[in-house]
């Protein structure tokens, strides 16, 4: 039989005590990385070397995706470019030849080529002026 039941109700009582630490970022508190070596000796060198490394594959990998975002911006850029330049062409010789109707889906294309080829490299020099300030 248990003991609960002769203790009154109102004497009763339960504690529940919680203890919750959060820690933001790659690296936990030093106190931590003191636990942690006291249970596995060279434990915070090996957490710090980690944190390195995972760092520096980071920073790798952003580099690598403002690099293949600058390549692809070019690559648009100069398609946009010769579009835009052979529909000026077509044009031309279309009134050339004094056909001003079949120069008007040419003259709209090479616009709007040109203009999308200006807004790729305004977008180029906005990632390079970004990769750079990181």
């Amino acid at each position: 039989m248990s003991n609960k039941r002769n203790v009154p109700f109102a004497q009763q009582q339960q504690h529940i005590v919680q203890q919750q630490s959060i820690y933001s970022g790659p690296l936990p508190p030093s106190s931590e990385l003191a636990h942690y070596n006291d249970i596995i000796p060279g434990a915070a060198e090996q957490i710090l070397r980690m944190a390195e490394e995972e760092g520096n594959h980071r920073r790798k990998m952003e580099e690598r995706l403002v690099d293949e975002q600058i390549r692809a911006s070019k690559t648009g850029q100069r398609f946009a470019f010769i579009l835009g330049i052979g529909s000026l062409t077509v044009v031309t010789v279309s009134i050339t030849l004094n056909q001003p109707l079949a120069s008007i889906v040419p003259a709209i294309i090479a616009i709007i080529s040109l203009g999308v080829s200006l807004f790729l490299r305004s977008s180029i020099i906005f990632s390079r002026s970004l990769a750079q300030v990181e």
